[in-house]
């Protein structure tokens, strides 16, 4: 042993003789590589040991402070980092090592951003901004075990321009965030520090707390500095969804390619909702499939609404593919059935651009669930984009995009 390996066991073992964690938890394995950790560890489970006595108005022993500490804080993010392989780019270091590290980093990411962050997979994907975040369906991957116990969407992003239609989100996020008893986190983006203080960016604010108080929802704003697209997309990171108005939706040709929604579809890892008129409940979504990665992204969405919303759901097809057939369905049916939900299915022998549209406004549906840009810009251009036509026509549109290798 190395020195400084034996000064980690006293630490140990001085630790474990003050939490005695290890006898109500036989299998704990708190191990750590650097010196001086087990200071921390104990300093968060006195916090629990304070937060334990005020709510229980009584005396609480360290012993069990460290068990609840264990159970309910240590537990989750550790089992988060164990799932998602998040040790392979930490070689040598263990779970307690990269527990601490992020549970340090997350006060800092607090700070910085004005946010209390309430997931700890999020601050691990923030702090992990060119590994974690970048997998394909990383968010889907940190909620599939949630999604059957918990709600889907905690955390809304909510883009606010302070012009009259850019509100247009925030009520349509507060019908999610009421039936989700999910958080808000409002975001008012200006470009210089004096327009930070300016009034009409604290009347932004003063009217986004009013707004959540009155419908009785958490929610706060945040008043950022910099470019739109790259603010929304480094803050999406920490929620479950963007609610974004659309304004200036993508328009036909090369001129696409500038456009901010189609930038905030590429490059964010979340799910983008975006809101052309009034809110809407969700009472009918229609499921745009194409047996892509991307649009299985939008199928997993879709029948959590189905299971836990109760959205009547349309599963359609176009055809307008050499790869796509009559079977492509045959997944969808399969999954769906797996969770006991029911749908329609349409296949459509034209193509997604003209149909999809017609066949939301005949079967009154009011979201519709897609995948992110497939096939190669060239293609979106000349070609044209399915999903570029919904966004110019007034219909709900929640993308779920799924970053390519």
């Amino acid at each position: 042993m190395q020195p400084d390996d034996l000064i980690i066991k006293a630490e140990y073992a001085e630790f474990l003789d003050t939490t005695r964690i290890h006898e109500s938890r036989p299998n704990v394995d708190l191990s750590v590589t650097s010196c001086c950790q087990y200071e921390k560890l104990m300093e968060q489970i006195q916090i629990c040991q304070y937060v334990m006595q005020e709510e229980r108005r009584q005396e609480i022993p360290i012993r069990d402070a460290a068990a609840n500490w264990y159970d309910t804080i240590y537990i989750p993010l550790a089992e988060a980092i164990r799932d998602r392989g998040l040790l392979r780019w930490f070689p040598n270091r263990t779970i307690t090592d990269l527990f601490l590290w992020i549970s340090e980093n997350r006060a800092a990411l607090e700070k910085e951003l004005g946010w209390e962050i309430q997931s700890d997979i999020a601050a691990t994907d923030l702090i992990l901004e060119e590994s974690a975040k970048s997998e394909p369906g990383s968010w889907r991957k940190a909620h599939m075990v949630a999604r059957y116990t918990d709600h889907l969407f905690t955390d809304l992003l909510v883009p606010l321009s302070g012009f009259k239609e850019s509100w247009d989100a925030l009520d349509q996020a507060l019908i999610i965030a009421k039936h989700e008893n999910a958080k808000l986190h409002g975001l008012h983006i200006v470009e210089t520090i004096d327009d930070a203080h300016s009034s009409d960016s604290l009347g932004v604010k003063a009217r986004f707390d009013q707004t959540c108080a009155e419908a009785g929802v958490e929610g706060n704003l945040a008043i950022d500095v910099g470019d739109i697209t790259t603010r929304i997309c480094e803050r999406a990171v920490l929620t479950d969804l963007i609610v974004v108005k659309i304004t200036n939706p993508p328009t036909a040709g090369i001129s696409a390619l500038q456009s901010p929604f189609r930038k905030i579809i590429e490059k964010s890892s979340r799910p983008l909702l975006t809101v052309p008129e009034e809110a809407r409940p969700f009472k009918r979504a229609l499921l745009a499939f194409d047996g892509s990665d991307r649009a299985k992204e939008a199928l997993f969405v879709a029948t959590y609404l189905a299971e836990m919303w109760k959205t009547e759901l349309v599963v359609f097809t176009a055809l307008d593919s050499p790869q796509l057939n009559a079977d492509a369905q045959d997944h969808v049916r399969r999954y769906l059935d797996l969770h006991e939900v029911e749908a329609e299915y349409i296949v459509s022998d034209r193509g997604a651009t003209e149909h999809l549209k017609q066949t939301a406004d005949e079967n009154n549906i009011d979201l519709v669930l897609m995948g992110g840009y497939g096939g190669s810009k060239l293609q979106q251009v000349f070609i044209g984009s399915a999903l570029d036509y919904m966004l110019r026509n007034p219909i709900f549109l929640s993308l779920l995009p799924v970053k390519d290798s």
